[in-house]
Order: structure tokens, then sequence, then C-alpha cells
């Protein structure tokens, strides 16, 4: 099978892009397990953070 030199730019612009996002969505997910770990207070303001500050 024989792919054209424009195919090929775009796939490998197509896989950094990818690559890309999904290192944002992982940098996210580790932003939102800290903020979900017992010692960290939620952002939101629930019981649960009033109860850990007394």
């Amino acid at each position: 099978m024989s792919v054209s030199g424009e195919e090929r730019r775009d796939a490998e612009k197509t896989g950094e892009l990818v690559r890309k996002k999904l290192m944002e969505i992982m940098d996210s997910q580790a932003d939102i397990d800290g903020l979900l770990r017992d010692d960290h207070p939620t952002s939101f303001g629930g019981e649960d953070s009033a109860v850990r500050q007394n």
C-alpha cells in the first residue's frame, strides 16, 4: 500500500495533535486526583471541607 507524502504529513500532524491533547488530559487528571485526596479540602466549599478545617 502506497501513501503519498501529503497523507503522511497529515497523519503526522494528527498524531502530534492527539499526543498533545492526551498530555493535557493526563495533566488535568492529575490535578483532579490532587483535589480529591482526603488531605485537600474541596474547592466547592462543601460540608466535608468545613469538617476537616475544624
